[in-house]
């Protein structure tokens, strides 16, 4: 399992990060989050919806 954050252009100007949880052995994705910080706020946030 392995977290991906991706930063993309949004359409108001500003910067989003989209995060996800993913098993790398069948490339299932478990959870995604989206935000306009790729801070550690977001990583806990997707992290306590996958393990809880």
């Amino acid at each position: 399992m392995h977290i991906d954050i991706t930063q993309v252009a949004l359409y108001n100007g500003k910067w989003g990060n989209i995060s996800v949880v993913i098993d790398e052995a069948s490339h299932e994705v478990f959870s995604s989050i989206a935000g306009y910080s790729p801070d550690k706020k977001l990583i806990k946030a997707e992290t306590q919806m996958y393990f809880n």
